[in-house]
């Protein structure tokens, strides 16, 4: 996170948004192959 923050204050537009959207990117295709678990069921109340 404290990278993009710097991207978005060093860098010009193109770069600071590529770098933001190939994070995201990263971040959407972890999920959804399921390499990163956010939710334990064993910590969900209901």
């Amino acid at each position: 996170m404290v990278i993009l923050f710097w991207c978005a204050v060093r860098l010009p537009k193109f770069e600071a948004f590529l770098l933001f959207f190939l994070n995201a990117s990263f971040i959407s295709l972890l999920l959804a192959l399921d390499w990163v678990n956010l939710a334990r069921n064993d910590l969900l109340l209901g």
